[in-house]
């Protein structure tokens, strides 16, 4: 399989070759017409025109049915304390590229592959995980198509992301070094304000020893709505998504397969008096082995623009709650499944809590100071629903499991962000979580803090 990888990092970069002699300047944009093929200029004579000839601008390096692009992102991490992860202080680099090529033969058909490459230096560790590791391997490579008419119809499969409503329950989180994706079939049906997604696909299973493939005996399938004219100002987005899993064990210990049923509802939109709001409410049922499932999960965002003023000052309030399981023993399962969530943007932004046995109370207040830089600001409280369930990290993994304790407070996160947009294709940012440990974690891990700073970059070409 090295071989495999190797090969495609040869092919990726010979296909980017011409990249570095085009224009850096367009950030991939579409080459303008040549001004000399203008038809609504006036008539001129055989001077003006061989004049206007040599004026013109050079002929574009690329044919107008292929693009190339890529994207390089840096971050430096320095995490620290005895939080959740039981972390020492550690620095390490992170360094992500990927290179895209996108083929359009005709107006109705798009190809698309993209390499990723992701790498980890100075990380304290002999052994990198896949979640900050994974040399260049296959991230996307899918076809799509396109029907335009009163219903319009657009099918794309292969290997892609999907990404749909908040990313709560299925997104592609980008957060990480060595972004995950679906290997796929989406088809999507639009009318008027009304579009329907209907798909089935699997994971992308992040291996580096190895070229990437799709998890094994787990399968996502689902319809994903969305209409708008329903309430004003809002879009009405209805859901129902399956996931399928082969050979898992349940509570009595018997293995068997899993099979939940997730609908819901998601609302958006704007009210006067400059507030937003977002609300998402889903049930959880099916069977996990020979368990029955019952869980059920919310998250509800309000926000209020404070006045007009070119610096937009935000304040926003949100709860998020999701059902633990009461009893790891009674042969039945009640922990809210996050499916395949996109969650670094909620939940703080150290990554150590999911929507998953939770209570999550946030303040915030976000603004834009110039034309180029963003700040933001927020304030979390984390509860266990329950304590005979445990604390689950923003991959849905649990971290934390003491029955025993008395508190379900977990702690209290303060985040910082600055986003600077130094150019179309240039942005840097910065930011610092800082983890209060509860009681809870306190009683479990003897802990008294994590700290999460961070400084990045993305650059476009």
């Amino acid at each position: 399989m090295p071989l495999i990888k190797s090969l495609l990092a040869i092919a990726l970069l010979c296909a980017m070759s011409p990249f570095g002699s085009a224009d850096s300047g367009s950030d991939g944009a579409e080459p303008k017409p040549d001004a000399a093929k203008d038809s609504d200029s006036p008539a001129a004579p055989e001077v003006a025109k061989a004049s206007s000839a040599q004026e013109a601008e050079p002929k574009p390096l690329l044919p107008a049915w292929l693009k190339l692009s890529a994207v390089l992102r840096g971050r430096y991490e320095a995490p620290s304390g005895t939080s959740v992860a039981n972390a020492t202080l550690d620095e390490y680099y992170l360094s992500r590229l990927r290179l895209e090529v996108q083929i359009k033969p005709t107006p109705w058909l798009r190809l698309v592959a993209q390499g990723q490459d992701a790498r980890a230096f100075g990380y304290n560790a002999v052994t990198q995980p896949n979640t900050i590791y994974n040399p260049l391997d296959l991230r996307l490579a899918y076809a799509e198509a396109s029907y335009e008419a009163s219903t319009s119809v657009k099918f794309r499969a292969g290997r892609q992301e999907l990404n749909f409503g908040g990313g709560r329950l299925v997104g592609t989180p980008d957060w990480g070094t060595p972004a995950k994706s679906y290997d796929a079939m989406d088809v999507t049906l639009s009318r008027g304000g009304a579009k329907l997604d209907l798909f089935a696909g699997s994971i992308v299973w992040i291996d580096p020893s190895r070229f990437d493939r799709h998890k094994t005996g787990e399968h996502l399938y689902g319809a994903y709505g969305s209409v708008k004219g329903w309430a004003p100002g809002a879009i009405v987005e209805p859901y129902v998504l399956f996931k399928q899993a082969l050979k898992v064990t349940g509570e009595q210990g018997g293995m068997g397969d899993a099979l939940l049923v997730t609908p819901g509802v998601r609302v958006a939109g704007q009210a006067p008096n400059r507030i937003d709001y977002t609300a998402e409410f889903a049930i959880q049922r099916g069977s996990y082995s020979a368990d029955p499932v019952s869980a059920m999960a919310g998250s509800y965002v309000a926000g209020w623009t404070l006045n007009d003023s070119k610096i937009k000052p935000r304040v926003s309030l949100e709860y998020n709650h999701a059902s633990g399981d009461k009893s790891a023993k009674d042969g039945a399962r009640g922990t809210f499944d996050q499916l395949y969530a996109s969650n670094h943007q909620y939940y703080g932004i150290a990554d150590q809590v999911g929507w998953k046995n939770l209570r999550n109370p946030r303040i915030g207040f976000d603004f834009v100071a110039t034309k180029r830089v963003k700040l933001r600001a927020d304030f979390n409280e984390f509860y266990l629903a329950t304590t005979q369930d445990g604390l689950y990290n923003a991959s849905g993994t649990r971290t934390v499991l003491n029955t025993h304790a008395s508190s379900r407070h977990v702690g209290s996160e303060a985040d910082f962000q600055v986003q600077y947009q130094w150019s179309e294709g240039l942005q840097f940012g910065i930011g610092f979580a800082r983890l209060f440990a509860g009681e809870y974690l306190k009683q479990s891990t003897k802990a008294d803090g994590y700290s999460y700073p961070y400084v990045c970059f993305t650059k476009k070409f």
